[in-house]
């Protein structure tokens, strides 16, 4: 067995994915907040070497000619914590930001039937957007995004909580001053979780959603709360990979929630017709002659409020 080794400090890495056509590359990222390309049959020195900011997550679609990153807040100048594209170099494209995020922003997914991403924060919001092309002008990313879903903390009022959970907390705090809980089962007693969902079912209109506005508000206003358990905060999302079910989005965070969505309302007419064409074509591959037992309906429903214990 063959293999190379190469000097990187490496947090994440992920490879072209495109291999088709190229075989080699591949790009590494580390807490040095550099990110490295490399071509692995000559690992001497990096293709290109980039000092950026500290990564949380990287990806790398198969119609680019660059990475998608996104990194912490902490050195992030002010105004451009986000997703941000460098390019490997190939196009000679420059490195633009693509869509901004007041907290840090924790993973990203990548959907490469419908060119687009979702991205999870620290403040509890599952952002969509849309990868238009690079030469395009990025600077109103307002029109190319939007919120799946937003997680707020919400403080019990006197008396919601239950008379256990209140004689409880009553006992630990004392004649201890209120301070922000530094613990998830202390912020379980203090808050609860609403969930604002957007209706993915239809776009039309969708910039004068209330959802819409309270996004565009939530990244230019207000503070970020650092000494508050984030109980609401998104640690992992994901896109289906597969074609038939790809507007199936999950997401899970610290509240050890795990919630599934469909972006319906993004399948065009053309987006359609390559499904069920796929669809038949699988049909008629592997047709049996048993009775189809599985199921042919999906229920949906949404809950607003939850309270986590």
């Amino acid at each position: 067995m063959q293999y190379s080794c190469l000097k990187a400090s490496t947090l994440l890495f992920t490879f072209y994915p495109n291999l088709q056509f190229v075989r080699e590359l591949l790009v590494t990222v580390g807490d040095d907040r550099m990110v490295k390309f490399w071509d692995i049959t000559k690992t001497c020195v990096p293709l290109k070497a980039v000092k950026r900011f500290l990564p949380t997550e990287v990806s790398w679609p198969v119609l680019w000619s660059g990475i998608f990153q996104t990194q912490e807040c902490c050195f992030t100048t002010l105004g451009q914590q986000g997703l941000h594209y460098l390019d490997s170099g190939y196009l000679g494209h420059k490195p633009f930001f693509v869509c901004t995020r007041k907290a840090t922003v924790w993973s990203l997914s990548m959907s490469d039937w419908v060119n687009s991403c979702v991205m999870g924060d620290n403040i509890g919001d599952l952002v969509f957007s849309l990868l238009c092309d690079p030469d395009c002008n990025y600077a109103n990313t307002k029109r190319h995004r939007f919120p799946v879903y937003r997680t707020e903390l919400v403080q019990f009022r006197p008396g919601q909580l239950l008379k256990q959970a209140q004689e409880e907390e009553e006992q630990e705090v004392g004649d201890v001053p209120l301070e922000e809980p530094q613990s998830y089962r202390g912020a379980a007693k203090k808050y609860y979780l609403r969930f604002l969902d957007m209706d993915l079912r239809s776009f039309k209109k969708y910039q004068e959603k209330p959802l819409m506005k309270k996004l565009h508000t939530s990244e230019i206003k207000g503070i970020l709360s650092v000494d508050q358990m984030p109980l609401n905060a998104l640690y992992k999302v994901r896109f289906n990979p597969n074609m038939d079910a790809h507007g199936w989005v999950l997401s899970a965070g610290q509240s050890g929630l795990v919630r599934v969505h469909c972006v319906r309302g993004l399948s065009g007419s053309l987006m359609h017709k390559l499904v069920h064409e796929a669809q038949a074509q699988f049909s008629a591959m592997f047709r049996s002659q048993e009775h189809d037992a599985t199921a042919t309906a999906v229920r949906c429903c949404t809950a607003d409020t939850m309270q986590v214990r």
